[in-house]
């Protein structure tokens, strides 16, 4: 593998440097070792608070946590929109629409099993949500529909 020309090693000693095999192991060797010490890190502040997780106590805490989820998903849907056909990132905008929609109203509200938040910001959060679910549903199934029967009117005659 080349950048700009060259081939990129890693000098050990004189004369002696890394293959680009050698390179990609040491690569993911280094990558494999972030994530382990992520972990670590990850459990050693769960054992640190006796085993609970590090709970939001706000309630701007735990909007910003919802906003994150959020500004994720619309990173998410930018990139799909821009690198994958239109059919895939409706189905996707479809799907999305249906787990905000289907998750807050079944489990949330009918089986009360979750809020989104533990907050009294729940209760006007999660009608946001659906309603941009349904919103997310809606233009999914418009926007496929409207572009499959554009294909299917078209005929040639000779």
């Amino acid at each position: 593998m080349t950048f700009g020309g060259f081939s990129p090693t890693i000098p050990l000693s004189p004369g002696r440097s890394l293959t680009e095999y050698e390179l990609h192991e040491v690569t993911k060797s280094k990558i494999s070792r972030h994530i382990k010490n992520v972990f670590i890190t990850f459990h050693s502040l769960t054992l640190k608070n006796e085993g609970k997780a590090n709970k939001l106590q706000t309630q701007a805490e735990r909007i910003g946590a919802v906003s994150f989820g959020v500004c994720v998903l619309m990173i998410l849907m930018a990139i799909f929109r821009q690198f994958f056909s239109k059919s895939f990132f409706r189905g996707f905008t479809v799907a999305t629409g249906l787990f905000l929609s289907f998750d807050i109203v079944v489990f949330h509200w009918i089986f009360q099993l979750h809020r989104i938040t533990n907050g009294s910001e729940a209760n006007w959060l999660e009608p946001i949500l659906v309603m941009a679910g349904t919103t997310f549903v809606g233009y999914g199934v418009i926007k496929e529909n409207s572009d499959n029967k554009s294909r299917t009117e078209f005929t040639v005659t000779l």
